[in-house]
């Protein structure tokens, strides 16, 4: 099990809003990658935290300013191959 984080809370002002999105099929580093790239890309988004469970389902928690919006999140990921099982907001 491990842990990355990218923090862009610097460069674009304090977060508010926290997303965690239940995701299958992140495996390894690289993978963890290119998640982070995937979500970051997206509006709003200044920061992303992936405990990473080979094998088991990765809880990926997005940091950002706005609501993010579900379906850009699911279909984010899921051009990038992986399997969104939940998406869970907090304020």
């Amino acid at each position: 099990m491990s842990t990355a984080e990218i923090d862009r809370t610097a460069e674009l002002g304090s977060t508010g809003r926290t997303t965690v999105i239940d995701v299958d099929g992140i495996t390894c580093g690289h993978c963890v990658k290119q998640v982070t790239e995937e979500l970051m890309a997206l509006p709003n988004v200044t920061r992303v935290s992936i405990d990473l469970h080979s094998g088991e389902i990765s809880p990926v928690t997005v940091f950002s300013d706005a609501v993010l919006d579900e379906e850009a999140l699911r279909s984010a990921l899921g051009e990038a191959g992986y399997d969104v099982t939940a998406v869970h907001s907090a304020a």
